[in-house]
């Protein structure tokens, strides 16, 4: 009979498919039809998560829940409605007030977000295609990130994933932007 020794116990929660394991989670993600907010949605999806996409424009929505909604641990739930903000600076006070919110009056919720700097998006790009992906020549930005490129959907998967797993991080807005805050001196 083998057993596994403390330290080799402690090993598993190191582990990739646990630290980033959304099995049991749900999300609510603005904008999951395309662009940055489907970026976060398949993150999510593909790990577990039952992941709720909230948007403006329906057939979208349905698109990505007919694309997307195969062969993922998790699942896609289209909502239509319009949670439209009108500046970064707001959406960077709401989580924090929600978060506070939430905190002050004991409900077991975790609200979060990212501020992405240049991703392919239709905000970027003004269109995309049949998989509601959008594109943007590297080109266009190497000289206006240090990254020297926009963001890709993995980059942006990856902060999806800590924000989420992370139980310690509550109302945080993380900045995903390949160092443009950082060279623009913001």
């Amino acid at each position: 009979m083998s057993t596994k020794s403390a330290a080799a116990a402690s090993h598993d929660e190191f582990n990739r498919n646990s630290l980033f394991n959304m099995k049991g989670r749900v999300a609510l993600v603005t904008g999951g039809g395309s662009g940055i907010g489907l970026m976060a949605t398949q993150a999510l999806a593909v790990n577990g998560a039952k992941v709720y996409i909230v948007g403006r424009d329906k057939s979208k929505l349905d698109r990505v829940v007919s694309t997307y909604n195969k062969d993922i641990e998790g699942e896609i739930i289209a909502l239509q409605g319009d949670v439209t903000s009108k500046s970064d600076a707001a959406s960077v006070h709401l989580t924090r007030m929600l978060a506070a919110e939430a905190s002050e009056n004991e409900i077991k919720v975790r609200i979060n977000s990212i501020a992405p700097g240049v991703f392919p998006s239709e905000m970027t790009a003004e269109e995309s295609d049949d998989y509601q992906k959008s594109h943007v020549p590297a080109e266009k930005y190497a000289q206006k990130v240090p990254a020297q490129r926009p963001g890709r959907d993995v980059d942006m998967a990856q902060a999806v994933l800590m924000i989420v797993a992370n139980q310690y991080v509550s109302g945080q807005t993380i900045v995903v932007d390949g160092g443009y805050t950082l060279a623009a001196g913001l």
